[in-house]
């Protein structure tokens, strides 16, 4: 059995692992990936906090560097429970096939609108819904290296989350659920673009600090008609400075 093999069956939850195909095109062979992400959040008056995140994405074998992102927001919460925010991401994507000869990355830049919603549905429920609508000026490239000018496009984005609280008190673990769709437009008709679906749950560690462990599925259309399936195993630090009493 190969290490790619022997390192996707180890993942913890595996009934997410089958998805649709998009238009009947027959998919490649799965990709398995490790991702590592750290968020910081920072409160900094009632109505206002900042937030920063970094994003290490990394093929399981060979073991190198797939993506990685570096993003920064400001948000503002507003009467009724909506929060609106906007950021801009630092992106750099590698080669698609793991088994492709290494190459420079590739940067991307993308400025990005938010809209949050947090709804309590029940005692040990609660929603979120994220929109975020992002613009993508990728570097044009021949041969995998960069050339001179931009491509741009636009991509809504909308996830939906539910947080599941395991026992009582602040310091409890939370089994966490969500589903993200992105959906591509602008250099082209209004197309689907990938499937998110994610499930883990986030443990405490102090009063600041939490690790959530999760399995992320990826499902990718491209353009040219291929489809991609990614196994993620996922783990995410989440920091939180609370403001001043």
């Amino acid at each position: 059995m190969s290490a790619r093999r022997r390192w996707r069956s180890g993942l913890a939850i595996l009934l997410l692992t089958s998805g649709p195909s998009l238009g009947g095109q027959p998919s490649p062979p799965r990709e398995s990936l490790l991702w590592l992400s750290w968020f910081e959040r920072v409160e900094l008056n009632r109505q206002w906090y900042a937030a920063a995140e970094i994003h290490e994405r990394r093929w399981a074998d060979p073991f190198r560097v797939h993506q990685r992102v570096w993003r920064a927001h400001l948000h503002r919460r507003l009467a009724g429970g909506p929060t609106l925010g906007v950021g801009f991401t630092y992106f750099q994507q590698g080669v698609q096939d793991p088994e492709a000869p290494a190459l420079p990355l590739v940067a991307e830049l993308r400025p990005h609108l938010q809209a949050d919603l947090q709804q309590s549905v029940a005692s040990r429920l609660s929603l979120n819904h994220r929109a975020r609508l992002e613009y993508r000026a990728t570097p044009r490239t021949s041969g995998g290296l960069v050339t001179e000018g931009y491509t741009g496009a636009g991509r809504l984005r909308y996830r939906l989350g539910g947080d599941i609280p395991l026992g009582e008190g602040a310091r409890r673990p939370v089994v966490r659920i969500s589903d993200e769709w992105h959906v591509m437009f602008g250099d082209r008709p209004l197309s689907f673009d990938q499937n998110r679906l994610q499930a883990g749950v986030e443990w405490p560690l102090t009063r600041s600090l939490s690790v959530e462990t999760a399995y992320l599925w990826w499902h990718q259309g491209r353009r040219d008609g291929a489809i991609i399936n990614r196994d993620y195993l996922r783990v995410t630090f989440n920091h939180r400075i609370q403001r001043p009493s």
